[in-house]
């Protein structure tokens, strides 16, 4: 079994040992698809790098692009997100004695914002990483106190 099997079957563990739920592109949390399209689309995390008229059309082809396949979604325990980007971020685990003080030079550059609605993060399919996408979003809930960040899985 490869690394990116490996890493498939423990995502899915995760979905499903925190209750998470699968669902197709429509069904799932609107602030999860528009984190999907923002990902898959965008160049960067604000929507006005996609213009406004685009914004249907990448729902839609994401749509098409995953039909028949399932989107896992998930709240993690905050506790739990910092220990797995410690695990899985060699970049992390090699730079800093532990999460927090990993934590507090990132919130310290200063270019974390604060975001209104709770989108999710990508969860990585790679083995050397937790998160695909959304680090501000992560460090965002956790300077925030918030107790679980939600968490997508791509089919």
């Amino acid at each position: 079994m490869n690394e990116e099997d490996k890493r498939e079957i423990w995502n899915k563990n995760l979905i499903k040992n925190h209750n998470g739920q699968w669902f197709s592109f429509d069904d799932l949390p609107q602030e999860a698809q528009n984190a999907a399209i923002i990902y898959q689309f965008g160049s960067g995390s604000r929507w006005s790098k996609i213009e406004k008229e685009h914004i249907e059309e990448a729902r839609q082809e994401l749509r098409e692009r995953t039909r028949g396949r399932l989107w896992g979604f998930v709240y993690i325990p905050t506790k739990q997100v910092k220990q797995f980007v410690f695990q899985f971020g060699k970049d992390v685990s090699k730079d800093w004695k532990d999460f927090d003080s990993y934590h507090k030079w990132y919130v310290s550059c200063g270019d974390t914002p604060k975001h209104r609605k709770k989108w999710p993060i990508i969860l990585s399919g790679f083995m050397d990483e937790f998160i695909q996408d959304g680090w501000h979003r992560m460090h965002c809930y956790i300077k925030h106190g918030k107790k679980k960040i939600p968490a997508l899985l791509f089919p």
